[in-house]
């Protein structure tokens, strides 16, 4: 309710084009350098998340290996629970220390801060309180990797532009999300562990942490003006 309300725009009329416009609009945001980058970076956010969420249903099964005895997908479920609650924690606390301005900072802590969380949960007893703590801690940071990648692609988009924008953002995680199902599916047939698996997703975090560097030198003005960077 508290939300500012948006003009609504009466001359568009449906089409069945509409069903397929993100697509032939991808080259609003990739033919753009910046835009491209953020896009990209949060669509990369959305494949660990998904690819994590099958990581804790193999966690489950090994923990539960007897199908018949169940278990499994409620191990992976308290395991989503506690990055949940991170994640919530994380969010909250970049949404205050933003509050005047959006911080691109926080971008590379949140990547290097969920790599060493996951590195936790895969040398851990699977819901053993140290894990769980550090499944926390993976949640907690997701928050100051993905808060600032979103709020920076809001306001970097031009006002005109950015519903079709965002649209195509979500595209992008859509499809990192297919990737993060396929890749897991390989994965799975070569046999390899949850904790194993884990780290095709904690590799790319530690290089997502180098790539993020300049962020620390990007500050966001207070007015909502064009960004300026070092």
């Amino acid at each position: 309710l508290l939300i500012q309300r948006t003009p609504a725009h009466p001359e568009e009329r449906f089409q069945h084009s509409i069903w397929f416009q993100h697509f032939s609009q991808l080259s609003l945001v990739l033919s753009r350098d910046f835009l491209r980058v953020l896009a990209l970076q949060i669509a990369f956010y959305w494949f660990v998340a998904n690819f994590l969420g099958l990581v804790f249903i193999a966690f489950g099964k090994e923990l539960f290996p007897d199908a018949l005895e169940g278990g499994a997908a409620g191990a992976g479920s308290e395991m989503m629970l506690y990055v949940g609650i991170g994640l919530m924690i994380g969010s909250s606390i970049v949404s205050i220390i933003s509050a005047k301005r959006i911080r691109p900072e926080l971008i590379p802590l949140g990547a290097i801060g969920m790599a060493l969380g996951l590195i936790g949960v895969c040398f851990l007893t699977p819901l053993s309180i140290g894990s769980k703590g550090c499944l926390a801690f993976v949640g907690f940071f997701s928050g100051f990797f993905v808060v600032p990648l979103a709020s920076l692609l809001q306001n970097r988009a031009p006002e005109e532009e950015r519903g079709r924008i965002l649209a195509v953002s979500n595209l992008l995680n859509s499809l990192s999300g297919i990737i993060a199902i396929g890749l897991s599916f390989g994965l799975s047939a070569l046999k390899l562990s949850a904790s194993l698996q884990t780290w095709a997703v904690i590799a790319p975090l530690i290089i997502a942490f180098f790539l993020a560097l300049p962020y620390l030198r990007q500050r966001e003005p207070t007015d909502g003006g064009p960004t300026t960077a070092a």
